[in-house]
């Protein structure tokens, strides 16, 4: 999985921000016929899950806009990062973990329910942010690299 610098950094720099809570946003890119994939934009998302230091959620509408919007170039909201990049869409998420692990957690097995889709986790260790990358399969998540 390629990332831009640029957009590791503002993930490490949302991790720190929502610190002590969960950041999350959605990951906006393509993917390869060799199943590779190359993120070319993040869309931050405030968490709205009713314990945001112990779990995160991804604001529905800004999912529904994006996926409607990758679908269907007639209905897209001006400003869309899609306007940019017409034949993208929406490739996985990102979230943070607090607690400085960089795996997935029981709670992530939980919601993980589609295979295929990038998690994108950022440990939040004292004042160092790694970001490690997964993707669930049937025998859980098989984590893949991350090129910048």
């Amino acid at each position: 999985m390629t990332l831009k610098e640029g957009d590791a950094a503002l993930i490490r720099s949302y991790a720190r921000a929502a610190y002590p809570a969960e950041c999350c946003g959605l990951l906006i890119g393509d993917t390869a016929a060799d199943e590779s994939c190359h993120i070319t934009a993040i869309v931050p998302s405030p968490n709205t899950a009713p314990d945001p230091t112990r779990h995160f959620a991804i604001d529905p509408q800004i999912q529904f806009d994006l996926m409607r919007s990758s679908r269907d170039t007639t209905t897209r909201r001006a400003g869309s990062v899609l306007d940019e990049f017409p034949r993208l869409r929406m490739v996985g998420h990102y979230h943070s973990h607090p607690n400085g692990r960089g795996e997935p957690s029981a709670e992530d097995a939980r919601m993980a329910y589609e295979q295929g889709v990038v998690w994108i986790i950022a440990a939040v260790a004292a004042d160092v942010v790694s970001l490690r990358a997964f993707v669930p399969d049937a025998s859980g998540f098989k984590e893949i690299p991350v090129r910048a």
